[in-house]
């Protein structure tokens, strides 16, 4: 059995008991971003240093004695705007009373924060480094996206020294041996939808099963987003966004936020993400802060079409011919797990192609020449993005991995855009001509 962190007791603890408290599973997003955007309009503040009238008074500042901010590396107003709200959508449940007049009032003894860093990579990768130190123990999903991927199975075992049990966490019986067989794991980490095989993972069973080892459960909520899934709901201990991606929604600026227990938030000293994030400097800029707030006031409006277009996709690629299988939460065994904990299925499609890398380089090609849609990595946007995992996000993944993985040299990964489905279908159809 591993040694836990120092809030890691208090937090189980505040943990099962709120849990057992909750009675909707699918919270509304919308009302706590209009009230809190009527509370709080961004307000942009790109001072990087801040003055005192005392050496007394930042000497309280530098002890924590007191809120003042210091320098911008370690906290800034308008960031704080966005980490507020990220908290507020992702883990409203541990806040208190909606019928607060002020919900950010909520948050002062909340027992969980939200930091925001610089970009998708640098939340995950402080996170992990704050969590995990030479010869710890951590299990990964067989499935990640490619830079994660690099960075668990290169970096942090050859570098780090950390060893990384690579396993299938959508089965459950795999995670149950592979905690007994390594009892010390401190750490459980995966995304659900997966990148880019759209697999559901149960994150209420892993997150049962990982209690009994104290080993925390982090997910990376990126395709879902807040407004179809809360992780923290179902069990997790933290969780991290790629903010860039729907969050945003505009494809105009980068961000990464994490969100977890205070005790592992805010700590400002070894073992805390709040030190790490210090050292480290992945920090997020106030101008980074205020687009992102302002995209995602629409972002519940934004999913639901999303979510619209990406149904109507799905109607065509399983009736077409040209394609060999589809992965969507929606479909097949994964539909019944993804039923019970998001709200919908999303806009991220996955599909393979009869054929091979030369079929589906020729039909993608075509997409240059359609009125919608683009080959481009990244997601969540407002219009529709093609992407070849083999050749893009994941071609640093070793090829007999990715394989093993599932990601075939026909796989494409599709975000599907807001624009109108009609178009969409258009562009597909096109597209997918080109190989017969």
């Amino acid at each position: 059995m591993n040694m836990k962190f120092p809030w890691q007791e208090e937090w189980e603890q505040t943990k099962r008991q709120t849990l057992q408290q909750l009675t909707t599973p699918f919270p509304n997003p919308t009302e706590i971003l209009t009230r809190t955007t009527l509370e709080q309009l961004p307000n942009i503040d790109r001072r990087t240093t801040f003055s005192f009238e005392s050496v007394e008074l930042a000497r309280s500042a530098f002890a924590g004695e007191t809120n003042q901010d210091i320098y911008l590396r370690l906290g800034n107003p308008t960031v704080r705007q966005l980490e507020n709200m990220i908290t507020l959508l992702e883990a409203r449940h541990f806040c208190g009373d909606l019928a607060t007049p002020n919900l950010l009032h909520l948050l002062a003894e909340a027992p969980v924060r939200s930091l925001a860093f610089s970009c998708g990579m640098a939340a995950i990768s402080h996170t992990l480094t704050a969590l995990l130190g030479t010869g710890d123990t951590m299990i990964t999903d067989k499935v990640l996206y490619g830079c994660t991927d690099n960075l668990l199975n290169i970096d942090y075992k050859n570098l780090r020294g950390i060893r990384v049990v690579e396993v299938d966490v959508g089965d459950l019986a795999e995670v149950q041996r592979t905690l007994e067989q390594y009892p010390e794991t401190k750490v459980i980490y995966f995304e659900t939808p997966t990148n880019p095989t759209l697999a559901v993972r149960n994150v209420k069973a892993i997150a049962e099963i990982a209690a009994k080892y104290h080993a925390l459960v982090v997910i990376d909520n990126t395709f879902a987003t807040p407004c179809l899934q809360n992780p923290l709901r179902l069990g997790a201990d933290i969780v991290i966004h790629s903010l860039t991606k729907y969050i945003n929604g505009h494809g105009d600026v980068l961000g990464g936020s994490v969100t977890g227990p205070a005790g592992f938030m805010a700590r400002n000293e070894s073992g805390g993400l709040a030190y790490i994030r210090r050292l480290y400097g992945g920090v997020m800029d106030p101008g980074q802060a205020v687009s992102i707030l302002r995209g995602i006031v629409s972002l519940p409006l934004r999913m639901e079409k999303h979510c619209d277009n990406a149904e109507k996709v799905i109607e065509l690629l399983t009736k077409h011919p040209s394609i060999k299988n589809v992965f969507y939460p929606g479909l097949g065994s994964a539909r019944e797990i993804a039923s019970g904990q998001m709200r919908r299925f999303g806009g991220m499609v996955a599909f393979e192609l009869h054929g091979d890398l030369s079929v589906t380089a020729k039909a993608l090609n075509q997409v240059v020449h359609q009125e919608v849609g683009y080959i481009a990595v990244s997601l969540g946007l407002p219009y529709t993005v093609f992407e070849h995992p083999a050749g893009m996000t994941h071609f640093f993944v070793p090829e007999k991995e990715r394989q093993r993985k599932g990601i075939s040299d026909t796989l494409v990964r599709m975000s599907v855009g807001l624009e109108d489905s009609k178009e969409i279908i258009k562009t597909l159809k096109n597209i997918l001509n080109f190989t017969v």
